[in-house]
């Protein structure tokens, strides 16, 4: 039978009404299973978890002021602030800061002083000020001649508690606390110089001397999570994120690890570099600390991490939160959060906590896996709202008129301007309008004049070949909004850029140019090696689908 336009009637034959019967079959089941990384802090699943950890954590109260404070982050994370529990942590808190300075300064470790500096700073910073400005000068006196934080009476510093030292002192500064900006550069320098050969971290860090770096002791993922993450706060809290994605690592690193008079940073930056630059010796070994970190991270990152899994499940999301902030990193479901959901969902209990044996305790495990599930990390960062922290060295737009959200960053409104203005724009980054670009690098595509589409893509491609690193990001970052195959070329050119995050823009764009959204897994720090490898892989890729193809060189 056929339908009016003369077309077979679909569903008339018995085949057909088998083909359509298994296609809805297939749509039914397709749209009932989860999709791969597919987990946000709203997810239902992840919303039911919490909710379940909430009600054990109310009827299973801390019996330490640190613990207590701990606990009560989770109730303030989700936004509720005068929940029973949070009131209590309060009082608690407050009592433990009316002991004096002696007594508090003599505590056994810094633990209680630096949960509590984060739970008030993130609380209500301007109300508890006062309370946090007293904990904040003991936690300072307890910093180690070499920089780093430990147990009272021990020389060695500890990278556990380290870590809280820097959370500590970024949750103050990004509300409105000031910092000794001398002891953070002591503690920057000392996560450099007991890094592991590896590229993690061990428990008592062991002092490099004379440049390199000595074997540490009891390496271990949540101790490499955790001395990872504080190096990034570092970088943050020194305003050098931006600084590091331009520097280049020498194959001769001199030892000194020292700060010098510099004029080579200016405004926001100068405020929160101590004062001063920072020698081109100290952001080469942040760098390399960075990339073999991330490296040692991408090789040996598993659920679960084999000790302390709690803990270490709320390190890793501090870690890759700020990773994601200042190298770029993808945080549109990561599969690390993915498989921590799956693993908690096993481990949780019917009282809704996580009760396993060993590890810091039931309460407290309980609370790093609701750190960990709302993502409090990253919204912490969000909700810095671009107050000089987390901007990628730009700071607010000039025009402040003319400015909104994205993921929780304060950006420019798209640029309007003529294809001739716009590309004259992308070529000086010092124009004032090169920040409204770099937000919304799309702009530069939907600019394009129709007439000439194909000369403004290929000064677009030229950039990439010729423009200074700022440029080259702005426009394969251009580029990867444009799906066509005439790109691949210049884009796998790219990938051989030796700017880190020209790299990344360039693999991310190929990704989705071409669909393959495994992009041959190029690690996002690769070796020499492995980047010429990626180029080849590509290469052959392309060529497969146009014979033939010429290269850039």
């Amino acid at each position: 039978m056929r339908d009016p336009v003369g077309r077979k009637a679909v569903g008339r034959d018995p085949v057909d009404r088998k083909f359509f019967a298994a296609l809805l079959l297939i749509s039914i089941v397709a749209g009932s299973v989860r999709p791969v990384s597919a987990y946000t802090p709203d997810d239902p699943k992840v919303r039911s978890m919490v909710e379940s950890a909430k009600g054990y954590l109310a009827a299973n109260e801390h019996r330490l002021p640190g613990g207590k404070a701990l606990q009560a982050l989770v109730f303030v994370k989700d936004e509720e602030y005068d929940h029973p529990i949070v009131v209590s942590a309060v009082k608690a808190a407050e009592e433990f800061a009316a002991q004096t300075d002696a007594k508090l300064t003599s505590q056994a470790t810094s633990y209680e002083i630096t949960l509590i500096i984060i739970f008030l700073a993130e609380l209500n910073a301007d109300r508890h000020r006062a309370t946090i400005e007293k904990l904040m000068d003991v936690m300072w006196k307890r910093q180690k001649e070499h920089g780093g934080f430990g147990y009272s009476g021990k020389a060695d510093g500890d990278t556990s508690m380290s870590q809280y030292i820097v959370l500590a002192a970024w949750s103050a500064y990004k509300n409105g606390i000031d910092l000794d900006w001398d002891a953070i550069g002591k503690l920057n320098d000392w996560f450099l110089r007991t890094q592991d050969p590896s590229g993690a971290w061990g428990y008592q860090g062991q002092l490099a001397s004379g440049g390199g770096r000595v074997k540490q002791t009891e390496v271990r993922l949540s101790l490499a999570a955790g001395g990872l993450g504080s190096v990034y706060v570092c970088a943050d809290l020194m305003g050098v994120g931006q600084r590091l994605k331009n520097v280049k690592i020498e194959r001769k690193i001199p030892a000194a690890f020292r700060p010098v008079e510099s004029g080579d940073a200016s405004g926001e930056e100068v405020k929160r570099s101590r004062a001063k630059g920072l020698s081109p010796t100290v952001l080469q070994e942040m760098k390399r600390a960075l990339n073999d970190g991330n490296q040692y991270f991408a090789d040996k990152f598993a659920v679960p991490g084999g000790k302390h899994d709690f803990y270490y499940l709320y390190a890793v999301e501090r870690y890759k939160s700020f990773f994601a902030q200042i190298d770029g990193g993808d945080e549109v479901n990561p599969r690390w959060y993915d498989r921590g959901v799956d693993w908690l969902a096993e481990k949780q209990v019917a009282s809704g906590g996580w009760t396993q044996a060993g590890s810091e305790g039931p309460i407290a495990n309980t609370a790093f896996a609701c750190l960990f599930l709302l993502r409090s990390t990253q919204k912490s960062i969000k909700a810095s709202l671009g107050e000089g922290l987390l901007t990628g060295g730009r700071g607010l737009p000039k025009d402040t008129s003319k400015i909104r959200m994205r993921r929780g960053k304060i950006v420019s409104q798209p640029l309007s301007a003529s294809p001739d203005e716009i590309m004259s724009i992308m070529e000086d980054p010092d124009n004032p309008d090169f920040t409204a670009l770099a937000d919304n690098p799309e702009t530069v595509i939907s600019s394009l004049d129709p007439q000439n589409r194909a000369g403004s893509l290929q000064r677009l491609r030229r950039l990439i070949q010729s423009g200074n690193a700022e440029s080259r990001r702005l426009a394969v970052k251009a580029l990867s909004h444009h799906r066509d195959l005439d790109n691949v070329p210049v884009l796998i050119y790219a990938l051989a850029d030796e700017d880190a995050e020209v790299f990344v823009a360039a693999r991310n764009a190929l990704r989705f140019i071409s669909r393959k959204f495994d992009g041959f897994d190029i690690p996002q720090y690769p070796t020499a090696e492995e980047q010429q490898e990626g180029v080849l892989k590509w290469k052959t890729w392309y060529q497969s689908i146009r014979p033939g193809a010429q290269f850039l060189q």
